[in-house]
């Protein structure tokens, strides 16, 4: 028998701010249907905000929410905190969930 309440007592490291750019670059490359070809902030933006004038149905409403969002904490701040990262990894995953190549 599993006990009701399990509680995780070891330390679970948020990804690291190249790992998020890493993810953002693969979901932008199927949500843009282009290649790439790097992951650095600037190129990424430029995608981010192309994204932005895309903004007809619900769904890439949500899209875009979700990646502005991500533009405010990963690609426009130098440094991330551990509550940003574990934030920017949350909107990975729900972006995520709107492509099954993705998955």
């Amino acid at each position: 028998m599993k006990p009701d309440n399990i509680y995780h007592s070891g330390r679970v490291e948020a990804m690291q701010r190249e790992d998020l750019l890493e993810k953002l670059k693969q979901f932008l490359e199927v949500h843009a249907k282009a290649k790439i070809l790097s992951a650095d902030p600037g190129t990424l933006t430029m995608y981010v905000l192309h994204s932005k004038t895309q903004d007809k149905t619900t769904k890439q409403k949500m899209i875009n929410y979700k990646l502005l969002r991500l533009k405010e904490i990963l690609l426009d701040q130098k440094e991330l905190s551990t509550k940003d990262r574990y934030v920017c990894e949350f909107l990975l995953e729900e972006l995520y969930k709107y492509y099954k190549e993705l998955k």
